[in-house]
């Protein structure tokens, strides 16, 4: 049992605990460190850490090289997802890439899946676009929403089952 404790005030000026490589006695410093905790609960780790059972952790910030799961995925149980910068791309081999699921059977209330933008009503924007044969030179464009708004069906026509409900502006064919 390893039980480190220091009589000096919490600071980030000290380490509690150091380990190195490349330890000079002249100037009692190591040329490569690979693990310290400093006086201010600080820990460093400069390899890589291999963690074989739950660990809890109360906030994790990456600040260079990202999250990069191999195995098992990425569960969130409570307050969700949110990408301020980059965007998101979700890329899968299998058929269904994206399912967005309601999982309230009581309370029906809520919206599945909403687009937004905070641009003015434009048609430089889609809310919404589905490609075909996306990556090649000739990707089709099947159905756009842009933020005019403006729905387009581009390709392959439209089947209503149930109705249609023009409420103003006509209907030009």
């Amino acid at each position: 049992i390893l039980d480190v404790a220091s009589a000096r005030d919490q600071s980030a000026d000290f380490y509690l605990i150091q380990l190195g490589t490349g330890y000079s006695t002249l100037t009692d410093t190591v040329t490569s460190t690979h693990f310290y905790i400093r006086g201010d609960g600080r820990a460093f780790i400069g390899g890589e850490l291999e963690v074989l059972n739950l660990t809890t952790v109360r906030q994790l910030k990456v600040t260079v090289d990202g999250i990069r799961v191999l195995k098992g995925g990425v569960i969130i149980h409570e307050d969700g997802l949110k990408v301020h910068d980059g965007g998101a791309v979700i890329a899968n081999t299998n058929l269904t890439v994206l399912r967005v699921v309601h999982q309230n059977r009581d309370n029906d209330n809520g919206t599945v899946l909403t687009a937004e933008t905070s641009s003015p009503f434009s048609n430089e924007i889609d809310l919404f676009r589905a490609v075909a044969n996306s990556g090649d030179d000739s990707e089709d464009v099947i159905f756009q929403v842009s933020a005019e708004p403006h729905t387009y069906v581009n390709m392959g026509g439209m089947d209503i089952t149930g109705g249609l409900n023009v409420v103003s502006g006509g209907l030009n064919v």
